[in-house]
């Protein structure tokens, strides 16, 4: 990719941004009823994508390995260990997408890195027994009962695998998929959250001889599924979660939609709860009539949410660089919540100013004191610097960017509160970017096309052109 092209899909992005954080009115309202009560952070430990309970551990698999903490207390969780795969090659190549646990036997999925097949016996994890890799195949979400082992391929179907030891062999692959993300079987049935293709239902009964029950479309790209008495409930991106009954897996019926407000990537399901981790945001939502879920709390995440596993009232999420663990329950304090935390002023003349407004929500039962707002840029000023907001009520502050000159500058603005999770909320803001405003022109450029013939973007002056910039995994 040349460089111009990559500056123009910087500058996309910025203008995407844009209207996602401040042309949507689409958060939560009401109480959120989830507070935070641990986290663990680590240097070595990135893009933390996936968590899986097993009685009384967290297994956590990301960048870095596969970490295994000790919740037998979730107010304190304790590193217990980790396999880290940067002992054989690049972590980066060998990250792990998702793992399956049963007895002494982990089974992490990666890219590169294919299926690992680790002995957790000691949990100092200094060796895996096996890989099982096929050059092309980026592995995805697996699941595990006492016969097989169930990978999903992506656009490369599902695979199944047969357990021997401390080894795996394949036995069969379904391709017949669009883009497997995760699956889980019951009974000789998988449910496969397929992408675009929405939720497959596949008899898996004879390994061997894989066929396809049905497939109904989703509202969304299809990313996670869990399956709980008769009731299938699907992770669909940014359309939230489908919800389907599953009763009779060759007549799948959709039941409802619950539209949340940023992009679903994980669902857990417990006790008539789904948890959906959601990158901004965790929701638990009332599934107990799937004709009509509700709403019944949230909490935003600090990075982004990827994976979320619930138990007992306790929510374990991949924050990407954060293991976090969560409370659900009557929230007893002032919560402050900021309906965004990034605004780029773009390019602002000098001796002129532009001005923006933050919003600020108390989602917790007691008064909101902000007792400051500070920047700590010189060209950012607040107005006003205090606030007192009632339960459920809301504040403006307007940020005033008034720049001194043409050069790049950024600012942090802190709120200072009196909730005791988040005494310190913090919003980001940049000036003189020169990033692409609405109405601008786009910088000329020339591509190529899949048939190697240059296409010049001046050339279609005057026409609608739609640019995509995409990776494929």
């Amino acid at each position: 990719m040349s460089e111009t092209l990559l500056e123009l899909a910087r500058k996309t992005l910025v203008i995407s941004l844009y209207f996602i954080l401040f042309h949507s009115s689409a958060f939560p309202q009401g109480l959120d009823n989830i507070d935070p009560v641990g986290r663990f952070k680590a240097t070595w430990f990135a893009e933390m994508v996936d968590v899986e309970l097993v009685g009384e551990k967290a297994w956590v698999a990301g960048v870095g390995g596969l970490t295994v903490f000790g919740i037998s207390d979730p107010l304190n969780p304790v590193l217990l260990g980790r396999y880290n795969p940067s002992s054989d090659q690049n972590p980066l190549d060998e990250r792990f997408y998702h793992s399956v646990i049963s007895g002494n036997i982990a089974y992490a999925s990666g890219r590169i890195d294919g299926i690992s097949v680790i002995n957790t016996t000691n949990l100092d994890f200094r060796s895996r027994k096996s890989v099982h890799k096929e050059e092309g195949v980026s592995y995805e979400g697996l699941y595990l009962d006492e016969n097989y082992l169930y990978a999903c391929r992506h656009q490369n179907g599902l695979e199944i695998f047969d357990l021997v030891g401390d080894s795996i062999f394949s036995k069969s692959v379904y391709e017949n998929l669009s883009n497997a993300w995760a699956v889980v079987v019951e009974e000789g049935i998988a449910y496969v959250a397929d992408g675009g293709g929405g939720l497959k239902i596949l008899n898996v009964s004879d390994p061997n001889n894989v066929s396809e029950y049905s497939a109904i479309a989703t509202t969304g790209s299809a990313r996670d599924v869990d399956v709980v008495n008769g009731i299938a409930y699907v992770a669909v991106g940014s359309q939230g979660l489908d919800i389907f009954d599953v009763s009779e897996p060759s007549n799948p019926i959709f039941l409802s939609n619950y539209q949340s407000p940023f992009f679903t990537a994980g669902v857990s399901v417990d006790d008539n709860k789904a948890y959906l981790a959601e990158w901004d945001i965790v929701e638990v939502i009332d599934v107990s009539n799937g004709e009509a879920p509700f709403l019944l709390g949230w909490e935003e995440m600090t990075v982004r949410g990827m994976s979320i596993a619930a138990r007992d009232s306790f929510l374990y999420v991949a924050n990407w660089l954060n293991f976090d663990i969560l409370r659900f329950g009557n929230t007893q304090e002032p919560d402050i919540f900021l309906t965004k935390t990034f605004f780029d002023f773009g390019s602002t003349p000098v001796g002129s100013s532009f001005d923006v407004i933050i919003r600020v929500l108390n989602t917790g039962p007691m008064m909101l004191l902000v007792n400051s707002i500070t920047s700590t840029g010189d060209d950012f000023t607040v107005d006003p610097k205090f606030l007192k907001i009632e339960q459920g009520g809301v504040a403006e502050v307007k940020l005033t960017f008034t720049p001194v000159d043409s050069l790049r500058t950024q600012s942090v603005i802190s709120f200072w509160s009196n909730d005791p999770d988040e005494p310190r909320r913090t919003f980001l803001a940049k000036g003189n970017t020169k990033s692409l405003k609405i109405g601008d022109t786009a910088p000329d450029f020339t591509l190529l096309d899949i048939n190697g013939i240059p296409h010049t973007l001046s050339d279609y002056a005057g026409k609608v052109i739609v640019l995509s910039f995409f990776a494929s995994w």
